[in-house]
Order: structure tokens, then sequence, then C-alpha cells
């Protein structure tokens, strides 16, 4: 995808990573099936991950525009600072983007 973007844009402004899904999970997070909980941390944040660490090495070698060689806006949630109780696997993903984020960040 990296690829692509980058044979058809001469640049990367902004990136948004917007993904996320989440699966209502009752009972404790010890019956939580792998299937689900594969499934929840592929998109939220393998997905993201993937994503993000390909795009930030083209932007790092783009020229500055004002100060900036490109942003990046991760949409987290709510449930990731305050775990919603059926969607345990999707508050965990949550709470794994905000740390993230904040590594990309550093």
């Amino acid at each position: 995808m990296g690829k692509q973007v980058f044979e058809n844009f001469p640049r990367l402004d902004i990136l948004v990573n917007n993904a996320g899904i989440g699966t209502f999970s009752y009972g404790e997070l010890s019956t939580l099936s792998e299937k689900v909980w594969d499934e929840v941390m592929s998109v939220n944040l393998h997905g993201t991950w993937l994503v993000t660490k390909e795009l930030v090495k083209r932007m790092k070698k783009q020229d500055l525009v004002g100060e900036l060689r490109g942003k990046i806006i991760m949409v987290s949630s709510l449930a990731g600072k305050m775990p919603a109780s059926p969607l345990r696997a999707y508050s965990i993903s949550k709470a794994g983007l905000i740390a993230i984020t904040q590594v990309f960040a550093q």
C-alpha cells in the first residue's frame, strides 16, 4: 500500500489511522476465545502498526513544510483508558493504540 501511495502522490502530508473493530464478549477475560482476540488485535493494533511504520519511513525522508514532514493522527477510544466490560479485547487494543501513539511520537 505504501508503494502505491508514493507512486501516485509525491508526498504524504497526513495519515489518519481510524481502523477499529470490537466484539462483545461476556464473561471473564480468561474465557475470551483466541479467535476473537486475534481478530481484534490484528485490525486495531497490528494493522495500524504496519501501516504507520511503513509510511513513517517515507515521511521522514520528505522535505520539511514549515517545521513538519507530515502528521499522523491515531484514533483510539475512551475504552482504551476506561475499559468497557463487554468489549474486553477492544479496550485492551485501544489502550495499546494509545501506547503505540506515544512511542511513535518519541
